[in-house]
């Protein structure tokens, strides 16, 4: 079991079959639950003999967990002082205990930077027969709202807490590849987002391109974006809750929208699948994640400043 850095979506244990046919449990925890349900899901994880918690910073120090094998950070906290607090729920009062962090290689003085923190660390070669879950995650979205909108959401929220590290010489904005990122949060679309624009507009103009042919990719201050997005042909606003009711609530708000003009498919009459500057977001529900389309040379900046206006 592990604490790591990923923002969970439940208080309950969720299990699912492994390679061998035993039952492994899921746990979340973060701190938008209320204290009773972060308490049962806190006694829920220690009863275990085995499972696995996703958490947040929330569970980084105060909680007690016993026989941790594994502290799993998803990436470097932004407080350095939390990278120690993270690991010290595993090896305590003298048992055996391994953690683990990914870092891109652009963030390799990372390692350098914590061993002058008196933190030591070891590069543990990549698994070389690790089983690739992105087209079922992505399949898995392509059927439930819910979950292709959680990983907008986890998407948007990785993106603006990477600018706004405090280690900022290290985990340079510019450097971060928002394509592989998002490719790994099996997005079906990239969120509209401000953080998105100028990466859009660079792929757009050519005298970007040049530009960065002179310079190297990330020395623009402007990140890197190469992203296609899986079923180009998928209408984004037509993917449904899985939940039968919160579809039905979806249909209500979509069809209440279209009778008062609003549009409500997130979409301009160009596509109509969220590329262009409707004012509806797709999900009739109050939801802020909006989605460009499928064709982001379709989308410029122009557009994003007349929603701005709106």
């Amino acid at each position: 079991a592990g604490a790591g850095a990923g923002a969970g979506a439940g208080a309950g244990a969720s299990a699912s079959a492994g390679a061998a046919g035993k039952a492994r449990f899921v746990y979340a925890l973060h701190g938008r639950m209320n204290s009773k349900r972060r308490t049962l899901t806190y006694s829920g994880f220690r009863a275990r003999s085995a499972g696995l918690l996703v958490c947040t910073d929330v569970a980084a120090r105060g909680l007690d967990f016993p026989d941790i094998e594994w502290v799993v950070q998803l990436e470097a906290p932004q407080d350095p002082a939390s990278f120690v607090h993270r690991c010290g729920r595993t090896a305590r009062a003298g048992r055996a205990g391994s953690a683990l962090v990914f870092l891109a290689p652009a963030e390799d003085s990372y390692v350098e930077y914590l061993r002058i923190q008196k933190v030591p660390m070891e590069e543990t070669p990549a698994a070389t027969e690790a089983r690739d879950v992105l087209p079922a995650l992505r399949e898995a979205a392509r059927r439930d709202r819910d979950l292709l909108e959680k990983g907008a959401l986890a998407f948007v929220s990785f993106v603006r807490a990477y600018k706004e590290h405090q280690c900022s010489l290290i985990f340079r904005f510019a450097d971060l590849q928002l394509g592989a990122v998002a490719r790994g949060h099996a997005l079906l679309r990239l969120p509209r987002m401000p953080e998105l624009r100028q990466a859009l507009e660079r792929q757009q103009s050519k005298k970007a391109a040049k530009r960065e042919r002179r310079k190297g990719d990330g020395r623009s201050g402007v990140p890197s974006l190469d992203f296609t997005a899986p079923f180009p042909e998928l209408d984004i606003n037509a993917v449904p809750y899985a939940d039968k009711t919160r579809e039905a609530q979806r249909q209500a708000r979509l069809q209440w929208e279209r009778e008062a003009g609003g549009g409500g498919g997130g979409g301009s009459k160009r596509d109509g699948n969220g590329s262009g500057s409707g004012s509806g977001n797709g999900n009739g529900n109050g939801n802020a994640i909006s989605f460009l389309g499928a064709d982001t040379d379709a989308w410029s900046g122009q557009a994003d400043r007349k929603d701005k206006k709106r």
